[in-house]
């Protein structure tokens, strides 16, 4: 049973509307339940909904839902918008948690897999909408990774990004949620020019064009 407290943010410039519910459970944890909704004529056509374990996060993916939804529907307006009914829109902490709940991935993945993976939905890059993860997206996650405290090696956040690519790419084919690997195929190059991962073993050359693709 929850205790609700109700926040909602609302921008007059946008027509998605934003609403954050605190939520106490028995346990006395806390949660944020986020809504962004798009109404016409008092109806509701259109929504995102996402539940966060601390109130930064939550606002800020009900900043960029709220982007998301009113660009969609000004493209409606404007007749630009094409519906993808076989694929869908999901951030990437969403595709992440889809990856280690389905069946026939999570129950096949190892423990230092799955905790990477659950690491990383602590991360800003979790709010990322996963069609529209960039390069520059993973090389400031791992900029970030190796700055905190705990100073990661490169080699560990190489982890991050070789898990990170597997997720996307059942994403991309069974998962039917719209995602791609060319953002890991441009920040490869850099990550390695700028020794942001590594490899555990080590190389005696740089790796080939055509390997990139495998790291």
């Amino acid at each position: 049973m929850y205790s609700a407290f109700k926040v909602s943010l609302k921008d007059t410039s946008s027509m998605a509307s934003i609403n954050i519910e605190e939520r106490v459970g028995k346990s006395g944890a806390v949660s944020y339940r986020v809504r962004v909704r798009v109404t016409e004529r008092k109806k509701i056509i259109d929504k995102l909904e996402q539940t966060f374990d601390n109130r930064r996060d939550a606002e800020k993916w009900a900043i960029k839902a709220q982007k998301e939804l009113t660009h969609k529907h000004d493209d409606i307006k404007r007749g630009l918008y094409r519906e993808t009914s076989e694929f869908r829109d999901a951030t990437v902490g969403e595709l992440i948690r889809e990856y280690l709940e389905n069946p026939r991935t999570g129950s096949t993945i190892g423990r230092t897999k799955e905790y990477v993976l659950r690491a990383l939905l602590n991360y800003d890059i979790a709010l990322v909408t996963a069609s529209r993860l960039t390069a520059n997206d993973l090389i400031q996650h791992c900029e970030f990774r190796l700055a905190e405290d705990t100073q990661p090696t490169p080699q560990t956040v190489y982890h991050d990004v070789t898990y990170l690519r597997s997720v996307m790419q059942a994403g991309a084919t069974f998962l039917k949620i719209n995602a791609s690997t060319r953002y890991h195929d441009e920040a490869i190059p850099q990550l390695i020019k700028l020794k942001l991962i590594a490899r555990s073993n080590k190389r005696s050359r740089r790796p080939k064009k055509e390997e990139i693709g495998f790291l």
